[in-house]
């Protein structure tokens, strides 16, 4: 759509100083803001919206040549009204009076006044309210944010607040988890509407806020529950079967790889499920606790992300190979090099148990649970797409179901007689209901267990896990 005096996007100035505006993400309500920067005064002239597909197409309008491409939600600040210069000045009786409450203690109140003489040194606002989006019961605060990062590109983060269920969000932190942003943004609201405050008290310890909330409860709000449920599950197993296979062989340096990436964010950008080319949401913090199990180390911290389509609820997950990762359960993730190590472990005859105790013994790393590591492994077979060249009488050529190690290893004394003839309309080809019980296979090592009815397998295993 043209954007019009009638029909634009809603706009404010959030730092006059640098030419950031918060501006509504969409049309289609909820909306969220987008931080966007248009500054055509100066040395240091520059245009930019931080959403990807903005970047991405206008990126690809100046290699096209088409200097003059804006997204809609530049050329929404047409309309912005102008800049109100009589923002709020947060003083430190007001945070004092929170350290007395207890809504936070004394160390972080020095951070904040830290935050807030950097502000002042850069010449901007430390904080602004954000009214351009609703609904009247969220409250979107812009911080000032000293240091450049995925989340604030433009030099500002949005924290927002949802009064109803008394929850904070910040991109850069999880949910309990407590942030410089968050405070600050508490310190505004307690300095411009203190009856927010008067419903419910905490008493923060550490970084643990006390608020009855999680990254589900929040998602279920805006519409994309995760982990996903029923006929969304289904939906997000499918797309990752078909569309995320690994290959039988990866390239060598993706399976050394030893230097891995701190945030893993999926590499969708528009919805595979929506006939119309819908863009996908701002990557969202599923965790920054996750784990990279690799034979030598076990590497803490990592940060793993998601994204949805807000028009059908697709949720998407990273589950890229070329990293030299393989993406579990968005909280452990295996290296391409140890999958490798624990298939060489299991064809030769060794259980993960014992190359488990190996690794930790000669690392000296304390790894997850022998059990998790198996499932996480069994997923990466799951998704391989393995050339099998057995057969069976019974089943036919590469049936849909691969067992590790005989089952019960009788199978083989059986006379031939025994075993029953196949039908005459039988072509040697497996269907989608025959099962095969018994095949010796490459991948051996536990007696009985099913590696990989292979889509039903990687559906138990995300079913049964808690992202």
């Amino acid at each position: 759509m043209d954007i019009t005096a009638q029909n634009h996007l809603s706009a404010q100035c959030v730092d006059y100083t640098n030419g950031v505006f918060a501006v509504a993400k969409s049309f289609i309500a909820p909306s969220t803001p987008v931080r966007v920067i248009k500054r055509t005064w100066g040395p240091e002239q520059k245009t930019m919206c931080e959403l990807d597909i903005c970047r991405i197409n206008a990126e690809f309008a100046e290699r096209s040549n088409l200097r003059p491409f804006e997204c809609h939600h530049i050329q929404s600040l047409v309309y912005c009204p102008p800049a109100r210069m009589d923002t709020p000045s947060l003083t430190e009786d007001v945070l004092q009076v929170m350290v007395h409450d207890k809504w936070f203690g004394e160390d972080k109140k020095e951070r904040c006044l830290v935050r807030q003489r950097e502000a002042n040194d850069a010449g901007v606002p430390l904080s602004c309210l954000v009214t351009v989006c609703g609904p009247p019961y969220k409250k979107h605060i812009s911080v000032y944010e000293s240091t450049i990062s995925y989340y604030s590109r433009l030099g500002r983060v949005v924290v927002r607040y949802n009064s109803k269920i008394i929850s904070w969000h910040c991109p850069c932190a999880n949910p309990r988890q407590s942030c410089i942003p968050k405070y600050v943004a508490k310190w505004h609201l307690f300095e411009t509407d203190q009856a927010l405050f008067r419903k419910t008290r905490s008493v923060e310890e550490n970084i643990t806020e006390h608020f009855p909330i999680d990254m589900e409860s929040f998602d279920l709000e805006e519409g994309a529950p995760y982990s996903p449920e029923g006929k969304n599950l289904s939906r997000m197993v499918q797309y990752i079967f078909h569309k995320k296979k690994l290959p039988a062989i990866f390239p060598s340096d993706v399976v050394k790889t030893i230097h891995f990436p701190v945030h893993f964010i999926p590499s969708e950008t528009f919805c595979s499920e929506c006939l119309e080319p819908t863009p996908l949401s701002e990557p969202v913090l599923i965790t920054s606790k996750a784990k990279i199990l690799t034979i030598t180390d076990v590497i803490e911290g990592i940060s793993v992300y998601r994204k949805w389509c807000y028009r059908c609820g697709m949720a998407y997950r990273y589950q890229e190979w070329t990293d030299g990762v393989h993406n579990f359960d968005d909280h452990t993730l295996l290296s391409i090099y140890m999958c490798h190590f624990l298939r060489n472990t299991l064809q030769t005859h060794q259980a993960v148990g014992s190359a488990m105790d190996v690794l930790e013994k000669t690392s000296g790393k304390t790894y997850p649970s022998r059990e998790r590591v198996l499932q996480a492994y069994l997923s990466f077979e799951a998704l391989s797409d393995l050339g099998y060249t057995y057969a069976c009488v019974s089943c036919g050529y590469h049936p849909v179901s691969v067992v590790m190690d005989l089952h019960e290893k009788g199978v083989f004394s059986m006379p031939v007689s025994s075993i029953e003839e196949p039908s005459q309309t039988f072509d040697g080809k497996a269907t989608s209901q025959t099962h095969l019980s018994s095949i010796p296979v490459t991948i051996v090592g536990l007696r009985g267990l099913v590696l990989t009815q292979e889509i039903g397998m990687l559906y138990s295993t995300l079913n049964t896990k808690k992202f």
